[in-house]
């Protein structure tokens, strides 16, 4: 069950930050509250018992949920059980840090955020995507030891069990906040859908080997239907791509052409 609190603060994207803040401070007498570096452009006010955000950047990654966003804040009682509401009635969310965003039917942005949070709490992976938006990976994963929907269920996941050395140098140049295609191996040999890196590499805590790597992984979305080997095999925009070259290879990097190309296969896939 979800109980709404107060009504934390709103977020506007603006065109030009320094005249935004002219007209907000100059015109309208605001005055900024402490903001930490999220790497872009951006001020926060005081209004009361809330606050108004304004951010100058770009889209954050290429989920249909997008953080930065015009959106406002709502606070919650409960996290968690928040959390396993909107799951259990099927709403998407994006989970960075301590806060959930959603869509309203009207495709407003909602932020779900802990009652209690100081203001100034800001998620460090948005800051990270944020610098490090663009970069996309595939991992593979055999759906019967690890699926898809399995990572969606539990909501977040350390990815382990890479050894081969060249996954291995791919999964250390993983950074949070980047986008993982994840691919199902075995009988279906699909793509199926889209993660997000919830941490930089770490050394397995499971072993002594420090070359062993892991990353945490959240759930984003499924793909509007999942895009098989044989079509990516049949398709000349993926001439080099390592899923078709190295087929053993569980850790690869993907192009922004690549991953615009996965994207647009799977909705042209679900509408046939």
């Amino acid at each position: 069950m979800i109980r709404p609190g107060k009504l934390h603060h709103a977020a506007l994207r603006v065109a030009d930050f320094e005249r935004s803040k002219a007209f907000y401070e100059g015109v309208l007498g605001m005055s900024t509250v402490p903001r930490p570096d999220l790497g872009f452009p951006g001020a926060w006010y005081g209004l009361g018992d809330g606050q108004l955000h304004l951010m100058q950047c770009q889209k954050y990654g290429e989920g249909p949920i997008d953080p930065t966003e015009a959106h406002v804040a709502i606070e919650v009682e409960d996290y968690q059980a928040t959390k396993a509401t909107l799951r259990q009635r099927g709403v998407e969310f994006l989970e960075i840090g301590p806060q959930l965003w959603i869509h309203d039917p009207d495709g407003y942005t909602v932020e779900l955020r802990q009652k209690g949070k100081r203001p100034s709490a800001r998620p460090v992976g948005l800051a990270r995507g944020m610098r490090n938006r663009g970069k996309h990976w595939l991992f593979k994963t055999e759906p019967s030891t690890y699926s898809f929907a399995q990572l969606r269920a539990e909501g977040r996941t350390t990815w382990d069990g890479v050894k081969n050395p060249l996954a291995l140098k791919h999964l250390a140049s993983v950074a949070d906040g980047d986008s993982v295609f994840i691919y199902h191996t075995g009988d279906e040999k699909a793509v199926v859908g889209v993660a997000r890196a919830a941490s930089d590499p770490y050394p397995d805590p499971k072993t002594k080997d420090a070359k062993l790597l892991v990353v945490d992984l959240t759930p984003l979305r499924a793909l509007a239907e999942p895009v098989p080997l044989a079509a990516i095999k049949a398709s000349k925009r993926f001439a080099g791509f390592d899923l078709v070259r190295l087929p053993r290879l569980s850790v690869m990097p993907v192009s922004e052409a690549q991953a615009d190309e996965i994207e647009r296969m799977a909705k042209e896939r679900s509408i046939r």
